[in-house]
């Protein structure tokens, strides 16, 4: 769960894909983490928080490790099979306040990043990869054109054609692919990280409740 992995890793930013809103719920029987994609959920990203001595005019110890603004909703262009369902996307940009001291932010770089919660268009049966990478270029229009960034989640990469498009795609402004982590019984990963502008210092990847596996990204 998200408190098991707060708890473990204390993180700056969470970038969350396949959400849903009944996970913590009465409803898990019905909605199993490995059918939230089906179901339509969406993308998010979280902040971390510092907890320490109180601020003067603050009720309590914990305090904002980053601000976040300029938050944008991008849908795939094109649907999943059935016509109902869209593929989601979260973009935000977090600005590091006087508070932002964790033991992952070590970078000037880090002062201001663009933050890409990406979920791929699937295309299930078809897996179009042409589709998938419209759905790509859509995000990049709502980006800025340079800066650090972070454009991370489930591309639903089903083929090593399908992950080079999506990279020389992402290229193209900047990005460079800098971690993959697998999916249960395929050898292409379906999960990747790119990052522009920023250092890669360290990554691993863990078991959760969803099919796909989370990533621990340590970047600066």
């Amino acid at each position: 769960t998200s408190s098991t992995l707060i708890e473990k890793y204390d993180p700056d930013v969470i970038l969350a894909q396949e959400i849903s809103l009944y996970s913590e719920s009465n409803y898990d029987t019905i909605f199993e983490a490995n059918y939230v994609s089906s179901m339509g959920y969406g993308t998010a990203i979280g902040l971390g928080h510092n907890q320490g001595e109180k601020e003067e005019g603050s009720t309590n110890n914990i305090t904002q490790k980053f601000e976040i603004s300029d938050i944008k909703k991008v849908h795939s262009p094109y649907a999943e099979f059935g016509s109902m369902i869209y593929k989601k996307t979260t973009i935000a940009t977090i600005t590091c306040t006087t508070t932002c001291t964790s033991n992952n932010v070590s970078s000037k770089n880090l002062d201001r990043v663009e933050l890409i919660s990406f979920h791929g268009y699937n295309g299930q049966p078809f897996k179009n990869k042409e589709k998938l990478v419209a759905h790509v270029k859509a995000v990049i229009d709502k980006i800025s054109p340079t800066g650090p960034a972070l454009f991370a989640g489930d591309f639903n990469t089903w083929s090593k054609e399908h992950l080079d498009a999506v990279s020389a795609e992402l290229e193209n402004v900047g990005f460079r692919l800098v971690f993959s982590w697998p999916y249960p019984n395929r050898e292409v990963p379906l999960d990747n990280a790119f990052l522009r502008d920023l250092e890669l210092k360290n990554a691993e990847y863990y078991a959760c409740a969803s099919d796909h596996k989370g990533a621990i990204l340590n970047i600066s």
